[in-house]
């Protein structure tokens, strides 16, 4: 058996170790975050040294040898959603060689920005049969997939098994209670796909937004669809701010989109797009 192969069966295992030795010290009640830790070691353990008895018998051993595995165990496998976050929002979230590092969910406002804001929350992924004392676990973290007014369901186009995959994710937020929030499916790495495949998928699922995350109109594309989305209930209307309520300016810019603003001799006229209950108050509040 080649050197590959090997590597990739102890690291096949290894994650059977790590999700193993997870849900039993969750069934002992020890603290998730050093439950989590403490898998992840024993993982790491288990890997290391069947590695230096099969797949790397050739090779010394020794400490340094250890130390330098646990410090690249996992660099290949950063988490597609910290891209994401970091394309739509403009900003860097925490990247961290650990397995759930980022299960604390990240939220940060659409980049560029738009008014009224939409927040973005990056919550941990799935895995398939996950163990029912993990899903618990993460119940508090995916809180905001069942609160979300948008999914953004993320789908790597170019794996043959995508479609399970989004089985997988559609079962677990019914677990979670948030099958039934409104979905926007993105199927990613379009680059990789054949023409006649990217064809095909289009007409499978005409509502989905297919692209690739390393073309800049792409993500400009999705951006504009997750605007689309949020302004889908919202009016435009007609504001006349007075001079001397001048300060509702920067409000009105804070809580509408403004889609036109001039100046007169009185005041400042706008036109926005809000929502409807919001431009009532805002006409409320200039004195129209």
């Amino acid at each position: 058996m080649t050197r590959w192969l090997k590597f990739s069966a102890v690291g096949l295992v290894g994650v059977g170790v790590q999700l193993l030795a997870l849900e039993l010290l969750l069934r002992l009640h020890v603290h998730y975050l050093l439950a989590t830790g403490l898998a992840v070691e024993a993982a790491l353990l288990h890997n290391y040294a069947w590695h230096r008895a099969w797949t790397w018998s050739d090779r010394p051993g020794g400490k340094a040898n250890l130390l330098r595995f646990h410090v690249a165990n996992g660099l290949v496998s950063i988490a597609s959603n910290v891209f994401w976050m970091r394309l739509l929002t403009g900003s860097g979230v925490l990247v961290e060689d650990k397995l759930f590092a980022t299960l604390d969910t990240t939220v940060r406002a659409l980049h560029p920005e738009t008014r009224p804001r939409i927040l973005v929350s990056d919550t941990v992924g799935f895995i398939k049969k996950l163990p029912h004392a993990l899903v618990a676990s993460f119940r508090s973290t995916l809180a905001e997939a069942r609160d979300a007014s948008l999914l953004v369901h993320v789908v790597d186009a170019s794996d043959a098994a995508f479609r399970q995959h989004m089985e997988v994710t559609r079962k677990v937020l019914h677990e979670l209670e948030a099958g039934d929030s409104p979905e926007l499916l993105l199927l990613n790495k379009a680059d990789r796909v054949e023409d006649a495949q990217r064809t095909a998928l289009a007409e499978e699922f005409p509502d989905a937004v297919i692209l690739s995350a390393k073309r800049s109109g792409d993500v400009a594309q999705l951006r504009e669809r997750i605007v689309a989305f949020f302004e889908r209930e919202m009016v435009d209307g007609d504001l006349f701010v007075p001079y001397t309520k001048g300060r509702w300016v920067s409000e009105v810019h804070a809580r509408c989109r403004v889609l036109a603003e001039s100046y007169e001799a009185d005041g400042t006229r706008m036109t926005v797009r809000t929502h409807a209950a919001e431009l009532e108050r805002l006409r409320v509040a200039v004195g129209e």
